[in-house]
């Protein structure tokens, strides 16, 4: 008899102040069989930003498997923005920190542990566009980026006020067609 693996689809971001050290992260776990979900939260002071990216995506296997998403022998995609993430999980290239090498040393028990096989893509981050994928990262953006506001302003002393984003007025076809307009002059 077949054996029904789930598969299972991460996406996975950071936002990172070099500043205060702030970090959060947003993901989105997409699964054939266990459903759908977003988490989101703040790092401890990672290094730079490559590191809050490779902690953004181990935190992810962890709400997966914590929530039951994943499971034992999944084949799991993980989409994510940062190449030297990717790099340094794939052990294309080495941790250049401790907290790298802690990152894969943890990821890679993830592996051994519960046999899943890992897959990673480089995704644009950033990106304006109406698809699944799209949608999926910048939400992700957006709660990185908000979770590391609320650490930033923690770690300030102050309190986290979200910013509201200014409506933007439409601008009147008269005003186009005026723009347009060449004269003989």
């Amino acid at each position: 008899m077949k054996k029904n693996n789930n598969t299972v689809t991460i996406i996975a971001d950071a936002s990172f102040c070099s500043e205060s050290k702030a970090a959060g992260y947003g993901v989105w776990i997409a699964t054939d069989n266990n459903g759908r979900h977003g988490f989101e939260g703040t790092l401890d002071k990672p290094f730079d930003n490559n590191v809050a990216e490779a902690m953004a995506i181990a935190n992810s296997l962890w709400h997966g498997f914590s929530t039951g998403m994943i499971v034992k022998s999944d084949v799991i995609l993980i989409q994510s923005d940062s190449l030297t993430a990717i790099r340094v999980l794939t052990e294309s290239q080495e941790p250049y920190c401790q907290q790298l090498s802690n990152v894969l040393k943890y990821v890679l028990g993830l592996v051994d542990r519960f046999g899943i096989v890992l897959r990673y893509k480089h995704v644009p981050g950033h990106t304006i566009g109406a698809n699944n994928r799209t949608r999926a990262q910048n939400h992700c953006d957006a709660a990185a980026k908000r979770q590391m506001q609320i650490q930033r302003a923690s770690i300030r002393g102050e309190t986290y006020e979200p910013i509201q984003e200014r409506k933007k007025k439409p601008q009147s076809s008269n005003y186009l067609r005026s723009r347009r307009r060449v004269t003989n002059g």
